[in-house]
């Protein structure tokens, strides 16, 4: 049985990977869109794909995360994003936060009588994650772009 952790994306794989990643969560955003312009037939069509297509890209990102952490449980999200430029790990928070703040103030309306704002948490959960799987599959390629022997690498992993 082969161990996740050995598992190493091909580099030809990671920028289509990552420009997958990037369109999804831009669909997400286009089928929010079509729900206030009136084409909910668009928001039928494209939700389950969009909800289903995450999970490939996503177990890519999760491999990768793996490998990085090395099955070490304390370290586990510090080395997600690593070697992007600190905003983007702090952008990815705030939109994670909110969310999910979005999704319990969806919540409430449900039961204050308009259940129309759950269907978003189809559409909205699924986005986070796009952004993720781009930030994975984005520090991937920059820590291999200085892969060449005899240069140090791009980052080192932390010691702790």
């Amino acid at each position: 049985m082969t161990n996740i952790a050995n598992i190493v994306i091909p580099r030809s794989l990671l920028k289509p990977a990552l420009v997958l990643s990037l369109v999804g969560f831009a669909l997400c955003f286009l089928i929010i869109g079509s729900l206030f312009v009136d084409l909910e037939f668009l928001f039928a069509a494209l939700v389950i794909p969009l909800f289903l297509g995450v999970f490939p890209l996503w177990f890519g990102a999760f491999s990768v995360f793996v490998r990085r952490t090395r099955g070490d449980r304390r370290t586990a999200w510090k080395v997600l994003f690593r070697g992007l430029p600190p905003w983007f790990t702090a952008a990815f928070y705030c939109y994670f936060y909110s969310i999910w703040l979005g999704m319990l103030a969806a919540f409430v309306q449900l039961f204050r009588g308009r259940p129309g704002w759950v269907g978003l948490g189809f559409v909205l959960v699924p986005s986070v994650f796009y952004v993720a799987c781009a930030g994975v599959y984005w520090s991937e390629l920059r820590e291999r772009a200085t892969d060449v022997p005899g240069v140090p690498p791009l980052l080192t992993p932390p010691r702790l």
